[in-house]
C-alpha cells in the first residue's frame, strides 16, 4: 500500500510534464522553435562556428517560400539530419546547375509544382 502511495503522489506531476511536452509539440508544429546551425554552407549569413536560429513554420503552410529565404529541413538522404539551406528558386522557375562532372557545362533543371531549389 505504501508504494502505491508513493506511486500515485506523483501523478500530478506527471499531468504537468504532459500538458508541458504537448504544448511545446504544439509550439513546434505550429509556431516555431530555436536550433544550433553550425557549418560553413551559410557563410556569412550564419557563422561557421555556429549560431542559435530562431524559426517559424507558418510560411511553409502558407506558401510564402521565395528566393533568397533561409529554410530549414530534413535531409532527404539521411532524415536524421537537419540541413540550413537557401532557396534559389521556387516552382516554375528554371535553374542553371555548373556541374563539376559534365563536359556540357551547365544543365538547366525545371523546378516542378509544390517544390522549392535549395542550395
Amino acid at each position: 500500500r505504501a508504494a502505491w502511495r508513493r506511486a500515485l503522489s506523483h501523478v500530478p506531476q506527471l499531468g504537468v510534464i504532459v500538458q508541458v511536452v504537448g504544448i511545446h509539440h504544439l509550439v513546434q508544429k505550429y509556431v516555431g522553435d530555436v536550433t544550433l546551425i553550425m557549418g560553413p554552407s551559410m557563410m556569412p549569413t550564419i557563422n561557421r562556428s555556429g549560431d542559435i536560429l530562431i524559426y517559424e513554420t507558418r510560411s511553409v503552410r502558407r506558401d510564402e517560400l521565395k528566393p533568397g529565404n533561409i529554410v530549414i529541413l530534413k535531409s532527404p538522404k539521411d532524415p536524421d539530419q537537419i540541413l540550413c539551406k537557401r532557396i534559389i528558386a521556387t516552382e516554375g522557375e528554371t535553374v542553371e546547375v555548373e556541374s563539376a562532372y559534365s563536359t556540357w557545362g551547365s544543365t538547366k533543371v525545371f523546378v516542378p509544382k509544390g517544390h522549392v531549389w535549395i542550395q
